[in-house]
């Protein structure tokens, strides 16, 4: 859900710099294609960049998480788990409740 305010954007935006070089400025000097390369600078379509490229950063953020979540309880069970609890409190690290990664590492390396 986080990425669909950037697709709306990223997709009114387009449609606006499409219907401006296709049925507005149908008369510009090269064509809609002359249009469409000169016309890159335009307040509409810098918009739509923008929205393009915030929509995919969150929608490879959320990947990278979910792929991070899985790998996480794939490779780290209770027993692992409650003994990084207990290293990491002895150590003097706060414990969250929630498996990291790093906690993972090191008991995965102990065991």
């Amino acid at each position: 859900m986080t990425c669909l305010p950037g697709r709306m954007i990223h997709l009114a935006c387009s449609i606006g710099f499409n219907e401006a070089a296709w049925i507005s400025e149908r008369g510009h000097p090269g064509g809609p294609l002359a249009f469409l390369t000169e016309q890159q600078g335009r307040p509409i379509a810098i918009v739509e960049g923008g929205g393009f490229t915030v929509a995919t950063i969150l929608a490879e953020g959320l990947l990278f998480t979910a792929l991070l979540l899985i790998i996480l309880r794939m490779f780290c069970n209770q027993a692992w788990l409650s003994n990084t609890a207990g290293m990491l409190h002895e150590a003097g690290q706060p414990d969250f409740g929630f498996p990291t990664l790093s906690g993972c590492l090191i008991a995965w390396r102990i065991h």
